[in-house]
């Protein structure tokens, strides 16, 4: 479980790297693929693993608590998407993605740093 959390730290500092670079990689990326049945899916088990993972290796972290919180939220989001489906998700998307246009430098940072987070607190 611990190699899954720094596989996801990197993969939110790669993330947050391509995102301040060029945010429509990103963004684009999701509005062409929003409709599709896998995105729904991969969104509900990325974010169950990314949970169950991170309630886990609390314990061996150096934010316990915090790292629970975060698998907690996770797993509660993934049960969210589980509820409202496929249709309603796609709603959702289409709706918050065009506020994160032109902010995707700031958001690429808080995913740079959450990333490095990660990292560190299982150091």
């Amino acid at each position: 479980m611990k190699y899954i959390v720094y596989l996801f730290g990197v993969f939110m500092i790669a993330a947050g790297v391509i995102l301040m670079i060029d945010e429509n990689i990103v963004l684009g990326y999701i509005k062409s693929n929003q409709e599709s049945s896998w995105l729904y899916f991969f969104a509900v088990v990325m974010r169950l693993i990314m949970g169950a993972a991170l309630v886990k290796t609390a314990s061996i972290s150096r934010f316990p608590l915090v790292f629970k919180i975060i698998g907690y939220i996770a797993l509660a989001a993934a049960f969210i998407f589980l509820i409202i489906g496929h249709d309603r998700f796609i709603h959702l998307m289409s709706t918050l993605v065009p506020y994160f246009e032109n902010t995707g430098g700031w958001v690429g940072i808080f995913a740079l740093a959450f990333g490095v987070f990660l990292i560190y607190g299982l150091k």
